[in-house]
This record gives C-alpha cells, sequence and structure tokens, in this order.
C-alpha cells in the first residue's frame, strides 16, 4: 500500500496491512489531518480484534477464566492477524 492510499497521519509500520477502514477522506488535506490527530486502527489490529471475539466466544460456559491466559490468548491473535495479513499479500485471500 502506498503511503499516499494510507494517509499523511497513518503512523503504523509497512506490515500492518495499512488502515484498517480506509477512505478517499484520506486523500484530502482534511482527512489527513483527522487522521494525524486521531490515529487509527491498522488492519492488522482490526484482524486481530476479529480473531480475539472468536476466542471470548469459546470461553462461553467453560469454567476457564480468559483473563489467566491474556498473554496467550492475545499472541494467538496477532499471530492469526499476521497470517492473514500474509496470505493476503501472496493474493490468496
Amino acid at each position: 500500500m502506498t503511503d499516499q492510499a494510507r494517509g499523511a497521519g497513518y503512523t503504523k509500520g509497512p506490515d500492518d496491512g495499512g488502515p484498517a477502514f480506509p477512505t478517499p477522506f484520506l486523500a484530502t488535506e482534511a482527512g489527513r489531518a483527522a487522521a494525524q490527530a486521531l490515529g487509527g486502527m491498522s488492519l492488522r489490529d482490526w484482524f486481530a480484534g476479529q480473531a480475539l471475539a472468536g476466542e471470548m466466544a469459546s470461553y462461553a460456559g467453560s469454567c476457564a477464566d480468559p483473563a489467566n491466559h491474556a498473554d496467550e490468548i492475545a499472541a494467538r491473535c496477532l499471530k492469526i492477524a499476521d497470517a492473514m495479513l500474509a496470505a493476503r499479500a501472496k493474493g490468496e485471500a
């Protein structure tokens, strides 16, 4: 993704998939200023959040407390997000 497509205010790394919800607004001066002021969610963050929703659903009705495994769950969600970005980059998605 080009820097222009990301928006001038977008500051995350190159391997995060870019903004989760890019819009033509980011191509305008006002959009770039808003993005810089407000930040935003990367596609990696979005994918990880979606994986997290699935992880939390798997705990429904169980006796296990997901808070006791938060670091492991977070690592798994980010690994899934990275795999999704890699598949996307290869054209598999």
